[in-house]
């Protein structure tokens, strides 16, 4: 239990650092592979949109939010059909 409490606080920091960064083509991953590793990954939305209201501009301002709930979606979507 504990392991698994220190793996998704390290998953997290590690898509903090890349969203502060704007290296959003890092960030994207660990948050789909945290997605399919922890039973409820609500994080990555939060990466998304702390990602648009960083660097966000113009009309597609919350495109990295979408792009985050269209994988959760998705996710728990596959999650239902697998398990």
């Amino acid at each position: 239990m504990a392991s698994k409490t220190i793996l998704r606080i390290g998953m997290d920091a590690a898509m903090l650092v890349c969203v502060f960064f704007g290296w959003w083509y890092i960030a994207l991953p660990i948050g789909v592979i945290a997605l399919f590793r922890f039973p409820l990954y609500a994080e990555l939305v939060v990466a998304g949109f702390a990602y648009d209201s960083l660097f966000g501009m113009g009309a597609a301002s919350f495109a990295g939010t979408i792009v985050a709930l269209s994988f959760l979606a998705l996710a728990a979507a596959l999650k239902g059909s697998i398990r």
